[in-house]
């Protein structure tokens, strides 16, 4: 290295952030991502970046950071990266897969909601919501079916999904039929 080292080098942290927040070569994104001594600088190259097998080996492979800035921007962006990729897909059977079998929430609502049947989706939510517990407790806020509810409220233990999924049920007859069982 010559004389003079990067802004993104710098010890003050304010200037290493602003510097990286200028950068736009994906090569030097990654390389600060990987090995900037702080922190946030490092979070927010990894936010910039856009290959996702890149972002992956961070959130797997990154040394310590004390904020847990790194680990955190590394997660979220994977994350977005996957939705993304899911954002042109149209096979539903690798749809269904990833809706059923993603780690991430989040992805597998992105799967679900790509699907083109309606009826398919709800199920899915259904399986989500019995199969994922409170993680995916989301998914009763997609519920738009009387049954689908209805099979939360039959299928959950536990009593936070059990009460969401109550509250939005509305079908006096499936009221009555849960009530008698």
């Amino acid at each position: 290295m010559g004389l003079f080292k990067p802004a993104w080098r710098s010890d003050n942290t304010k200037k290493a952030e602003d510097a990286v927040r200028k950068i736009t070569d994906q090569k030097m994104l990654e390389e600060i991502a990987k090995s900037d001594i702080w922190g946030y600088a490092r979070a927010i190259a990894i936010r910039k970046l856009t290959n996702i097998q890149v972002v992956a080996s961070i959130a797997i492979h990154h040394e310590y950071d004390r904020t847990g800035a790194v680990k955190n921007a590394a997660n979220e962006r994977f994350i977005e990266l996957r939705q993304k990729d899911i954002s042109s897909l149209t096979d539903q059977t690798e749809l269904i897969a990833i809706a059923k079998n993603d780690q991430h929430w989040a992805v597998r609502k992105s799967a679900i909601e790509r699907l083109n049947d309606p009826a398919l989706a709800q199920e899915l939510y259904v399986y989500n919501v019995t199969h994922r517990g409170i993680e995916a407790a989301d998914a009763i806020d997609e519920l738009t079916t009387q049954d689908a509810l209805a099979q939360v409220i039959t299928k959950v233990e536990d009593w936070r999904l059990y009460s969401k999924a109550f509250d939005k049920l509305t079908d006096q007859t499936i009221l009555a039929r849960i009530a008698n069982t």
